[in-house]
């Protein structure tokens, strides 16, 4: 089984070692796309053998956003034919399963082909310094909806991604499977320590354009210290254990997912035509 990952990097240094380390067991190659950092990202990526860097193209020049997301409903197309699945990630993203190849393995054995990921906010006091994985040294967090992505799928079953903005949402075309049960994590991991999370936002607010901040893609990054400090704080005190091996994430976390159709909306829909053949039924005159 053959895995491709394709991830978009900048000034990410601090936060690489982690990147690498969770994927690298499972994952056989890297495409990472660089957007001029600073801070010996790209020398520590082209270290690994299977991991090349590649110049991040700008097709927007009025938007990072858009460049983005046209990057990413395009560049997986390179592993039809090579490889069996294909993440799509950021560098603080990581999906997570308690056994994920034996996971994706049986996901391909029962014709799947599309696993998004059901998100979290994850939370520490600090940002950690450990050789471990973040997965295990970071799980408390709590459910985050913007955060349900389509992150792994088979790039020769789906012939378009159609991403929204951030990749929040998708609308794939092509043979669309999906598992039965949402198993698939993804685990964010920008709250850090507050020091870490607004000087992260602050440089990352440097990369908007003019149609970002326009449409307010990326406003969070704009936030001043009360804000960005407010909502650090809320997600302190609402966090709490979320990774438990063995139990699917559908158990603790009821957000409602693009993917899944919504019961109450379509009960709403059942409801609007029972109405409407009552009221046509009496205005029949009877036979």
């Amino acid at each position: 089984m053959a895995i491709d990952l394709y991830a978009v990097c900048w000034n990410e240094m601090r936060m690489l070692p982690y990147f690498i380390r969770h994927y690298q067991p499972w994952v056989d190659r890297f495409f990472i796309y660089d957007d001029g950092s600073t801070d010996g990202s790209v020398e520590y990526l082209r270290s690994f053998q299977n991991v090349e860097v590649r110049p991040l193209p700008h097709p927007y020049e009025d938007s990072l956003v858009d460049s983005h997301r046209h990057l990413y409903d395009h560049c997986w197309r390179q592993s039809r034919g090579f490889a069996d699945w294909v993440v799509i990630t950021n560098i603080d993203e990581h999906l997570y399963h308690a056994d994920i190849t034996g996971y994706l393995s049986e996901c391909q054995k029962k014709g799947i082909t599309l696993i998004p990921a059901v998100g979290y906010q994850m939370f520490s006091a600090e940002f950690p310094h450990t050789e471990e994985k973040l997965c295990d040294v970071v799980q408390q967090g709590v459910p985050y909806r913007m955060m349900n992505k389509l992150s792994l799928f088979n790039p020769t079953a789906i012939q378009h991604t159609n991403f929204a903005v951030g990749r929040h949402s998708a609308m794939p075309e092509g043979l669309i499977v999906y598992p039965e049960l949402d198993e698939l994590r993804l685990l964010h991991y920008k709250f850090l320590g507050y020091e870490y999370l607004s000087g992260r936002w602050n440089e990352l607010s440097t990369g908007l354009r003019t149609r970002d901040i326009a449409n307010h893609w990326g406003y969070h990054y704009l936030s001043d210290k009360e804000a960005s400090l407010n909502e650090y704080m809320t997600l302190k005190s609402s966090a709490e254990r979320v990774i438990y091996p063995g139990v699917p994430p559908e158990k603790r976390n009821v957000h409602k997912r693009w993917w899944r159709p919504n019961p109450l909306k379509k009960r709403r829909k059942i409801t609007r035509g029972i109405r409407k053949w009552l009221e046509k039924a009496r205005k029949t005159p009877p036979v």
